[in-house]
């Protein structure tokens, strides 16, 4: 964990992000907590979508970092809807 979170702090990933939001048609999708304290709204999901328009975004409320144990529910059912409208 300690070494993935040096890596994604340290490395400017703009370029490939860019790539992926001119050269590509890939679906995506984010699901994000909205009391997540180790990375905010701000810091992750608003970035995306602005890179990535096409970005679909769903805000789990009262959810923070773990949100796929404590709403796996509702993450499996969203993510089960976003591939089968693929």
């Amino acid at each position: 964990m300690e070494r993935c979170i040096r890596i994604i702090t340290s490395t400017d990933l703009t370029s490939e992000s860019e790539k992926v939001s001119d050269e590509s048609a890939i679906p995506l999708i984010v699901l994000h907590g909205d009391s997540d304290q180790g990375m905010p709204l701000e810091a992750s999901t608003d970035i995306i979508k602005k890179i990535m328009p096409r970005t679909q975004v769903k805000i789990y409320k009262k959810a923070g970092h773990g949100l796929y144990l404590t709403h796996a529910g509702q993450v499996l059912q969203d993510l089960l809807k976003f591939v089968s409208e693929l």
